[in-house]
C-alpha cells in the first residue's frame, strides 16, 4: 500500500520505480479519499510517500534497498 498525493514529486517517483519493475501496488490518496486520510492518520503517519510493504512500515519515504528487504520477509 502506497499512502501519497497527486502532487507529491516522491510518491511519484516511488511508483515509477515499482512500476518500472513489475511490482504491483496499491495506491490510497490521502488527498482525495477521507477514508485514506483516515487510515493514514491512524498508522501515525506524517509524511508521503508512506508504504506498507508486506506488513513493515515504511516511515521515512521510500527507499528501493528498504522496499526489497521488506519483500524478503
Amino acid at each position: 500500500m502506497l499512502y501519497g498525493a497527486s502532487w507529491c514529486p516522491n510518491c511519484a517517483a516511488a511508483k515509477q520505480w515499482m512500476g518500472s519493475y513489475g511490482f504491483r501496488y496499491q495506491e490510497c490518496d490521502v488527498e482525495k479519499s477521507p477514508a485514506c486520510a483516515a487510515e493514514f492518520r491512524s498508522l501515525g503517519a506524517d509524511g508521503i510517500p508512506y508504504l506498507v510493504v508486506k506488513g513493515h512500515h515504511m516511515k521515512d519515504g521510500f527507499d528501493s534497498d528498504e522496499f526489497i528487504a521488506a519483500l524478503s520477509r
